[in-house]
């Protein structure tokens, strides 16, 4: 038994099968995925699987039931290539993306948060980001592929799936994995929202594409809500851009930027941190229950952080944040940064 079966063995135990797969396609703003490959590997029996376009049918190669779990980086993508196909999605899924991010939550990786950034995270070897990205930008251009082409690819597409089965044996003791099986499910979800589409009046969607007709609605719009904030300037004619600038000195005035120099640029969430530090709520956790102070509906610190940025950005912030607490009070998810 191998390492990697070693650390394994609790998936073995509760699912059937459990399949490592990843799809190549092409990506198109507004379209579907155009599915160009898939590769595979079922990890008890070690079948392979390498399908260009033409020999996916209409049913997948394998079972989608409970009993079968789905592993990948990057749960939307595979989902939506499922969709794509008239496949059915499969009903258990472990995708390593939100694994990664909660294991790096509160640390900085030292390469990103994507499948290169995992591998490198545990000491994996992978094929490198400039082949990567030229296989892509290859994918991307769309068909026809060469003989030659297709054998690359394929080969592309199988060495995520060789990662994938090293990464998996890291990734998984770190996690709960019910937890886990839930996060996937979401990113299933949102392949499924996606495929659908948002529904849209495209007989008003067309006008709203004419630049004349937005920019009459735009400059409409402007200086009606200019009058009360103060953040937008004209650049040009029938153009009512925000500036950083004005942003900046609404922050000076409210005296909500610390010690930050007037030039320096500052960002929306530089200046809530600012606001926090400003008014002594620098603690994280909430004094009355422990938990996190800013996702807490009984923290009194989150109260009078609301009161005070109110008292100074008037009723349509008061209004903006208390919505904006009320949906985060009813959530599980944490605030960047924090992990207890």
């Amino acid at each position: 038994m191998t390492a990697i079966d070693e650390a394994l063995l609790p998936l073995f135990g509760r699912f059937e099968e459990i399949w490592l797969w990843d799809f190549e396609y092409i990506s198109k703003p507004g379209e579907y995925p155009d599915v160009v490959c898939l590769c595979a590997k079922e990890l008890r029996t070690g079948q392979t699987l390498r399908l260009w376009r033409d020999q996916l049918g209409k049913t997948p190669p394998f079972r989608t039931d409970a009993g079968v779990l789905f592993v990948c980086f990057v749960a939307n993508s595979e989902c939506a290539c499922h969709l794509a196909l008239g496949w059915p999605m499969p009903a258990k899924i472990l995708d390593l993306s939100p694994v990664f991010r909660c294991v790096v939550n509160g640390r900085l990786p030292p390469e990103s948060k994507g499948l290169l950034g995992a591998l490198s995270y545990f000491g994996i070897d992978s094929i490198g980001a400039k082949h990567k990205d030229a296989m892509r930008k290859r994918i991307l251009e769309g068909w026809p592929f060469t003989a030659e082409q297709r054998e690359k690819i394929l080969d592309y597409c199988w060495s995520d799936i060789a990662q994938l089965a090293q990464l998996t044996a890291k990734l998984f003791p770190l996690v709960d994995l019910d937890t886990a099986l839930h996060w996937s499910e979401f990113a299933a979800v949102c392949a499924a929202m996606t495929h659908r589409g948002v529904p849209m009046d495209m007989e008003k969607f067309r006008l709203f594409q004419d630049p004349h007709a937005w920019a009459f609605v735009r400059d409409a719009l402007v200086p009606e809500i200019d009058a009360q904030y103060g953040v937008y300037a004209k650049t040009k004619p029938a153009s009512g851009t925000s500036t950083p600038s004005s942003l900046k000195n609404i922050l000076f005035a409210l005296e909500l930027t610390g010690p930050v120099k007037r030039t320096a640029s500052l960002t929306f969430g530089a200046k809530l941190s600012r606001a926090w530090q400003k008014h002594g709520l620098s603690s994280s956790r909430c004094a009355s229950c422990g938990t996190c102070a800013t996702r807490c509906a009984g923290s009194s610190s989150r109260l009078e952080l609301t009161a005070a940025i109110a008292r100074h950005c008037g009723p349509s912030y008061q209004k903006h944040r208390a919505r904006s607490l009320r949906h985060r009070s009813g959530s599980s998810r944490r605030p960047y940064g924090c992990v207890h």
